[in-house]
């Protein structure tokens, strides 16, 4: 689509929001039904039929937060993946060749769940099915943008991933820090019941989550330090590659029967030094992609979502107009408790457990240990964890925005 043509298309929406995957259409989710005229620009082609998702693709797997479900049951979206997603009821933390550990259950803090696991695909599958119902949201597929002023809209959402053009294009610089690590992904299916029990353990060659997907399936989410390291567990024979991941894990769950595909990613994080420039904010991975080893980064844009759809609808009812930078100073500034929080914690533990040998060694054994006999600490961690670590919007505490 031209960028005449585009800018003709959306002449009459009050926000476009610029990428159509899962924080794109959450964020146009949260945002419809508040008197918006809103827009979604998909710079892929319009599937001629509905994508189902993939059972054994090399998807990543979601762990969704207490506050994102109360956030997707919210806004309608809970009930039609809830028989799709894996509860997790305790989380299991331990360090190859020390006795020290964590164990976390619901139960013992009165939750009923301390969180839920997801297909990525899945979700994003219905996700996009729900927008397409949306008579305020206009999806405009095959449609790419580089300069959001170019757009001439009141505001600009943009949603449009880790490398973001219209980022860079604002002139938002970003702080890059890549851990010379590789994530390997690949769903198990093993002997024994899962139970719904989580496990990340950190192992001599890099950590290993264990995500629950059902009685007894696992999404494995093996880090490694370096390229080749992973390209070469990945090229193993399946056999090799169980026994290679049994030696560094454990046989907790039993023999592992089944390997399905692998795929691997390098483990980059990058984050924006602001969240806003005149008529336009960052969203999602364009704001902040980070180190998958506090699962932290999809639960941590529904928290910006929600509060924004927030900050939005009051300055509506405020008859505040939309291209007020005051409503962005706003917003950024109540975000900025929990986004250096989340990314401080994200990158701290990501950065210690590289370290093999010495006091940070043995700190982190310690760590391990104080977390599972303290209840101050070990209830400090699970709020964190669940999402309940500071104030939250209206629509992860379930309240939807406009009765």
């Amino acid at each position: 689509m031209l960028e005449a043509e585009l800018r003709g298309a959306v002449s009459d929406r009050d926000i476009v929001i610029v990428g159509g995957g899962l924080v794109g259409h959450s964020m146009a989710i949260a945002l419809s039904g508040l008197g918006f005229k809103l827009a979604i620009l998909d710079n892929k082609i319009k599937p001629s039929a509905p994508i189902a998702p993939l059972s054994e693709g090399p998807s990543k797997a979601l762990a969704l937060s207490l506050a994102t479900q109360r956030f997707l049951q919210t806004v309608g979206i809970w009930a039609d993946i809830q028989h799709k997603i894996s509860p997790i009821s305790a989380v299991h933390v331990s360090e190859q060749g020390r006795f020290g550990r964590t164990l976390i259950e619901a139960s013992k803090h009165s939750l009923p769940a301390l969180g839920f696991v997801v297909d990525s695909l899945e979700l994003e599958h219905h996700l996009c099915t729900k927008v397409a119902t949306l008579p305020d949201v206009a999806l405009l597929h095959g449609a790419t943008v580089k300069d959001y002023r170019a757009l001439n809209v009141p505001l600009v959402i943009a949603a449009d991933g880790t490398h973001s053009r219209i980022r860079d294009n604002a002139g938002i610089t970003t702080k890059v820090h890549d851990y010379q690590q590789t994530a390997i992904v690949a769903n198990l299916s093993v002997k024994h019941p899962v139970n719904g029990v989580a496990y990340e353990r950190f192992t001599q060659v890099g950590p290993i989550a264990l995500l629950p997907l059902g009685d007894k399936k696992v999404k494995c989410v093996w880090v490694v330090s370096g390229a080749e390291k992973a390209q070469a567990l990945c090229a193993l024979p399946e056999k090799a590659f169980i026994e290679a991941l049994g030696h560094a894990f454990g046989h907790r769950l039993g023999p592992v029967l089944s390997l399905g595909l692998r795929n691997t990613y390098p483990l980059v994080s990058r984050v924006a030094d602001t969240l806003y420039a005149n008529g336009l904010v960052l969203m999602g991975n364009a704001a902040a992609t980070l180190h998958p080893i506090a699962a932290q980064g999809f639960n941590l844009a529904v928290r910006d979502i929600a509060t924004l759809a927030e900050a939005l609808w009051h300055a509506k009812l405020g008859g505040q107009s939309l291209d007020d930078v005051r409503i962005l100073q706003s917003y950024a500034h109540s975000r900025m408790p929990d986004r250096n929080a989340v990314i401080g914690l994200t990158h701290g533990l990501s950065s210690s457990f590289e370290i093999t040998r010495g006091p940070v060694k043995q700190l982190r054994h310690w760590g391990l240990v104080l977390c599972d006999t303290v209840p101050v600490l070990k209830r400090w961690i699970t709020r964190r964890g669940v999402g309940f670590a500071y104030p939250l919007p209206k629509l992860c505490c379930g309240v939807p925005l406009c009765p």
